[in-house]
């Protein structure tokens, strides 16, 4: 980053903002996610944690596909093991628990 701010710290920068929109559910807090993911600082948009909160909130708000599709992509993005293990592994227990599809 030019300003001497890391990926990291722009992540810690929105996390009041996206905690404070739970109060209004998952939707509220996925809108926000959006628009931070879209503004100047696109360096979040495809960084591993904001693919991890993503799938978090749409776990919460009960869209285990594309959760699931979040948990994998921030797995292929972290190069941290233990992470790619708990991601891959909620990835795994969404797909074990979502309905078969129709026909």
């Amino acid at each position: 980053m030019s300003d001497g701010r890391t990926v990291e710290d722009l992540l810690r920068e929105p996390a009041p903002r996206v905690l404070g929109t739970l109060v209004d559910g998952p939707t509220a807090a996925l809108a926000l996610l959006d628009r931070l993911a879209t503004d100047d600082r696109s360096a979040l948009a495809d960084h591993h944690r904001m693919h991890a909160v993503r799938a978090h909130l749409l776990e919460m708000a009960g869209d285990a596909a594309p959760a699931m599709h979040h948990y994998r992509r921030a797995a292929a993005l972290t190069t941290g093991t233990p992470e790619q293990r708990c991601l891959t592994t909620k990835a795994a227990r969404l797909h074990e628990s979502s309905p078969p599809p129709l026909g």
